[in-house]
């Protein structure tokens, strides 16, 4: 049988192996009899390896194929020291994959590879062997695709697919050594999120030629067309369209359209695998006409109708105000800046010239200057302009979004800034010192000494498009774009606060010896920079009422000479708003009162300011939609660590400890080869928790196994800082030695915290307190908490506002008390503690804990301090909703350790089948018989067990079912699927029809509750038949859904028309983020309802002008972008104007 086929039927999960000549040479079981008898396992498993070896050795063209096989479970480093089978083998020993005990990969090897001789080989010589015909989960999904692909592809297909990737043409030995190159490449061209991108270019590229020689041709046509219309002066604006990306050296020597295609080729700005600028420039300078010459040479050229990121917003402005400039304001400008004046070609070489005046008097931060002091020059007739003309001018102006701001007395202002600038500088320098989370407030640690890079990855709009970036890349961009909103997201103590403390430190020493050469942080230079905690706004405060806070009206008085009016600051902040720019630490913690900050990024306040905004990842669905740039915060990676600890044991003067800390974790070993701490280690990568762990290292030199014994540590530290602040001599040095007063203490303050966390509030106030006064002592002075400065001037002492160190030591403390009420009351506890263990309202009150997300965090503490009686509380997830299920699945089981898993699973079956109704156990019975359909398990799986399958499972495995799935139940079967999935669902071209869905869409929606799914993809299947009020109600089960996908799924107008009309009581249609309809024949829909749509994608859909004209009629006041899309692909001459205009 073919290799390519055998690599198929490895994927299917179904079917049995199909090579019936093959079958028949397998061993009897029943007629075995070893040859000899067998050595120890480690004897036979040396005998095994070295069989395995010399088997691929010999066939040494397998060697490279072998190596693509096990891709994923080596590192490149790893790899550049294997030179034959062995030395493979052995490093998959050495990573804890392969052993005596476990030859899964060697089995997973030969089926991929079709080596079946090789099985009955060593068969011959160990009959325990593992006999198995499938492939395991240990190699995903996608990588057996990758290589059943690569297997089927021709000659041809490979030549075409070197020329993608490389310039010039790389020497392969084989497709093996093709596919391992590229699959180590830093951007990932073939993982699993552009595998789809990948073998669409694949296909564009074999219509069209190699990447290079159609990258030849554009550059042909596109130099010819140039350079024919030099006289129209198009070589000249073109010289302006990339006048940053070159310097002057490089366009001396620049006498043609092709002598700057390249130089700009040369420069890494133009490459066959990157025609952006080719784009742009047809966009900027109006000559349409080109890209449809270029498109009917190379189809696939690309038709994008906006202008990209590489050309900064300023120079697109610039250009275009020279564009509406008449002849006089042309002469006028030339006297402004040549004495006498200069004979230029045309406006654009005088563009041109003026761009590259050392002065740089038309750049960004001097713009607003030149239209001043040309608008001054005209007035005074310099320019012998009439009033007509003039107000034609000032009428242009209107409509070109400039920076002019003309104070009404600048001098003041001039006063009001220097005052703000100095006055935030030395606040900011201020944020360089802080104390860590667990220790006195005597201690100080200086953040320059002590920051280390985060690992960060720069996210798209495109939830599942992101790529690893770094702080200065993310400055970089900032710089570049006017106004930009940035979103930054991570998980609790990964950093986030610390990140905007470095930034606004080094911002504030821009000027200082100690910033030179970190050219980075020139990001906000000559700006003014506000570092602002979200949690301090008080219900109905505005960020301009948080500066407010920080200022000194008498200082600010003395200061300048002016009044102590605060209106002065706030008129300066507005009429400069591009000057300022907001850090603003975290919006998870904006209190419940509030409405949110989305008119940062989306509406008037602040448009002008750049705003960097820090979350963790709850309720930013619009911010993620609105904002420039996203990154997601992902805390150390391997080598921050290492840095983290040096850094510091440097700090404390105890670089001994940092070395016996890193050894002990065994940092400097490979990840997998690690076996003293493996979950101490996976939360290093948390820096407050590193920090943490060095502390307690620093105290005990020894270290908890988990998170639940590292936070015990936590307060243990909490308590001896107590007591040695008390003079209290003798030290506590394990936790369940702490005495029952400082117990109660936690008790009290973890119930009142809940009470706030409810309301996503971290603040407890002392008069709310209800317990003796000797608790209610200990509760503020433990150390947990800190008074608030604020509430010192505001409040009476019993009203004092007190806030805890960290919103993460908040959440353990919930979890804490969450332990405690299940554990139950006991006599031990002193009255007051009882009372506030037993006034829980049962149903309700589990009711708001389980739907709560503000105390998802604190609940994954309350499973783990349970241990082996974490069902005590998860019990409370067993009911009669299924939707309850989904996240006791996904989030909460992960977190009981593998020694509890039994004892929890069993009581959590027990009381499902004692609780639930009759009716609801058939249901889950029926929905077990689905998902072991899926999971091919066994009958002894529980409920439970089989989600959380489910929830392990890629696309990929939902791919080869869909295809392999031919039960008449096929549509319930999806239902059962998708209902419990998390995150992604991708169900693209699986033979789907429209029947099926309709059946799986209604089996949903009896299932009850919402879908927890965030992308659906169910591109290129037959949808022709589905009902779209069905779609819709979709839709509107899925709240979470960001992104969905129905490509070429043969869609009528009137079932969109359906569809939208079912979600329009719904917002499910304004959170999406990316709705993708190419490919569907809308010709009959009426334009109005595609108005509803967000942001839709709809290439090849058949729109008629009637169509783009409604939807023009329906968003006639806020014009949305896809509308705005679709107006720039019709409307050629006015693009400019209209985008000026927008």
């Amino acid at each position: 049988m073919a290799d390519r086929e055998h690599e198929k039927s490895s994927q299917s999960t179904t079917k049995r192996r199909h090579d019936d000549s093959e079958d028949e040479d397998e061993p009897n079981p029943k007629k075995v009899v070893p040859s000899k008898p067998k050595g120890t396992a480690e004897e036979t498993y040396q005998m095994t390896i070295g069989q395995f070896s010399s088997w691929y050795d010999k066939r040494r063209q397998l060697f490279n194929k072998l190596k693509c096989v096990y891709s994923d479970l080596l590192d490149t480093a790893t790899f550049s020291n294997v030179k034959s089978t062995i030395d493979l083998l052995q490093a998959l020993h050495a990573s804890g994959n392969l052993s005596p005990q476990n030859l899964t990969l060697l089995n997973d090897a030969i089926i991929i590879t079709n080596q079946f001789g090789l099985r009955d080989l060593i068969r011959k010589e160990m009959v325990s062997f593992p006999d198995v015909k499938l492939v395991s989960s240990i190699l995903s999904p996608h990588r057996q695709k990758s290589i059943s692909f690569f297997s089927s592809l021709s000659d041809d297909d490979l030549k075409t697919i070197n020329g993608m990737y490389n310039n010039p043409n790389k020497s392969y030995s084989d497709r093996w050594d093709m596919l391992f190159d590229l699959d180590r490449r830093i951007d990932e061209p073939l993982n699993k999120d552009n595998w789809a991108k990948f073998v669409e270019n694949l296909k564009k590229t074999k219509k069209t030629g190699t990447a290079e020689e159609t990258y030849q041709t554009i550059k042909v046509v596109f130099s010819s067309w140039y350079d024919e219309r030099r006289e129209d002066g198009l070589f000249s604006m073109l010289k302006c369209v990339y006048s940053d990306l070159l310097d002057n050296a490089t366009f001396s020597n620049v006498k043609s359209t092709i002598d700057m295609l390249h130089s700009l080729d040369a420069s890494g700005n133009l490459s066959p695998q990157n025609l952006t600028l080719f784009n742009d420039a047809i966009i900027i300078t109006n000559q349409f006409g080109l890209r449809n010459l270029i498109r009917e040479e190379v189809e696939s050229f690309p038709d994008v109708k906006l202008v990209s990121s590489i050309l900064s917003p300023h120079r697109q402005k610039s250009i275009s105000f020279f564009s509406s400039l008449s002849d006089d304001d042309l002469k006028t400008i030339n006297g402004m800046y040549n004495n006498p004046n200069k004979s230029y070609s045309d406006r654009w070489d005088m563009l041109f010239d003026l761009d590259r005046r050392i002065d740089e008097p038309l750049n960004k931060d001097n713009w607003a200057k030149f239209v001043e002091n040309l608008k001054k020059t005209k007035k005074t007739g310099r320019g012998k302009i009439n009033e007509q003309k003039w107000n034609e001018f000032a009428e242009k102006l209107k409509k070109i979004k400039s920076e002019i701001m003309i104070p009404q007395d600048y001098h003041h202002h001039e006063i009001i800034g220097d005052y703000l600038l100095a006055k935030q500088r030395k606040l900011c320098r201020k944020a360089r010192r802080f104390t860590p989370h667990i220790m006195s407030n005597e201690f100080k640690v200086d953040i320059s000494e002590m920051f280390t890079d985060l690992e960060l990855l720069k996210k798209n709009k495109k939830k599942t498009d992101s790529q690893p970036t770094t702080l200065p890349d993310v400055l970089n961009i900032i710089k570049s774009r006017h106004a930009c909103k940035v979103l930054i997201e991570g998980e609790a103590g990964m950093g986030k606060t610390t990140l905007l403390r470095h930034i606004a430190y080094k911002w504030s020493t821009e000027t200082n010896e100690e910033s030179k050469g970190e050219i980075e942080f020139e990001a906000f230079k000559g700006k003014i920079v506000y570092l602002l905690n979200i949690r301090d706004l008080e219900p109905g405060a505005t960020i301009l009422n948080l500066i407010e806070k920080q200022q000194n009206m008498d200082r600010f008085k003395c200061k300048t000479g002016l009044s102590n009016d605060f209106g002065l600051i706030k008129q300066y902040i507005v009429k400069n708003e591009n000057k300022i720019v907001l850090l603003l630490d975290g919006l998870d913690e904006l209190r419940f009162e509030n409405k949110g900050l989305t008119h940062l990024f989306t509406e008037e306040d602040f448009e002008e300011s750049t705003v960097i905004i820090t979350s963790r990842p709850i309720n930013v669905t619009e911010f993620k939609n609105s904002c420039d740039v996203h990154v997601r915060v992902n805390g150390f990676s391997e080598l921050s660590i290492r840095n983290y600890i040096d850094k510091y044991f440097k700090y404390f003067e105890e670089p001994g400890l940092g070395n016996s800390l890193r050894e002990e974790l065994e940092i400097d070993k490979n990840y997998y080869i690690r076996q003293k701490h493996p979950q101490v280690c996976l939360l290093c990568n948390n820096p407050m928790l590193l920090s943490s762990i060095c502390t307690i290292w620093n105290d005990k030199q020894k270290l908890p196994s988990n998170r639940c014994d590292l936070f015990k540590e936590f307060f243990r530290c909490f308590f001896n800082q107590f007591r040695k602040n008390n003079e209290v001599k003798r030290t506590i040095s394990k936790f369940e030695d702490a005495p029952n007063e400082y117990i109660n203490a936690m008790i009290v303050l973890g119930k009142y915290m809940y009470n706030s966390l409810k309301s996503n509030k971290l603040s407890i106030r002392k008069n709310d307190l209800k317990a003796s006064q000797d608790i209610i002592d200990l509760v503020l002075n433990l150390g947990f908490v800190y008074k608030e400065p604020s509430s010192l001037k505001s409040n009476t002492e019993k009203n004092e506002v007190y806030m805890p160190l960290h919103k993460l030591i908040a959440e353990s403390l919930v979890g804490f008390y969450l332990y405690k009420q299940c554990e139950g009351v006991t006599n031990e506890y002193p009255e007051d503690v009882r009372t506030l263990l037993t006034e829980f309202e049962p149903e309700e009150e589990w009711k708001v804990i389980r739907e709560c997300e503000y105390l998802e965090v604190a609940n994954t503490f309350a499973v783990e301090f349970l241990g082996d009686d974490a069902g005590k509380f998860l019990k409370h997830w067993i009911t009669n909703e299924l939707s309850t299920y989904r996240p006791l699945a996904s989030i909460y089981l992960e977190h009981v350790e593998e020694q509890h898993y039994v004892k929890v699973n069993t009581s959590l079956n027990e009381y499902m089948n004692k609780n639930l109704t009759k009716t609801k156990q058939e249901q889950i019975v029926v929905i077990c018989n689905s998902l072991k359909v899926f999971v091919d398990a066994v009958d002894d799986k529980s409920f439970i067990q089989l989600i959380r399958d489910i929830q392990r499972t890629t696309e990929n495995d939902f791919y080869i079912f869909c295809n392999t799935l031919h039960f008449p139940n096929k549509g319930e079967i999806l239902a059962h699927i998708l209902y419990f999935c998390t995150q992604e669902f991708e169900l693209d071209n699986c033979n789907l029809s429209g029947d099926v869905m309709n059946k799986m869409i209604e089996e949903v929606g009896k299932m009850g509750g919402d879908l927890g799914i965030g992308r659906l993809s169910i591109m290129e299947n037959n949808f022709s038949n589905i009902e779209g009020t069905l779609l819709g109600c979709l839709l509107n089960m899925s709240p979470s859904l960001y992104s969905f996908n129905i490509k070429h799924c043969n869609l009528s107008g009137t079932i969109i028309h359906d569809m939208v009309k079912e979600c329009k009581e719904s917002s499910c249609l304004q959170l999406l983020q990316e709705f993708i309809l190419d490919g569907n024949n809308l010709i009959n829909i009426n334009g109005k309802i595609l108005s509803k749509l967000p942001n839709p994608s709809m290439e090849e859909c058949n729109l008629s002008g009637v169509i783009i004209n409604d939807m023009m009629t329906e968003n006639c006041d806020k014009v949305s972008n896809a509308i705005y899309n679709i107006l720039i692909a019709i409307i050629s001459a006015t693009l400019m104007v209209l985008y000026w205009v927008l």
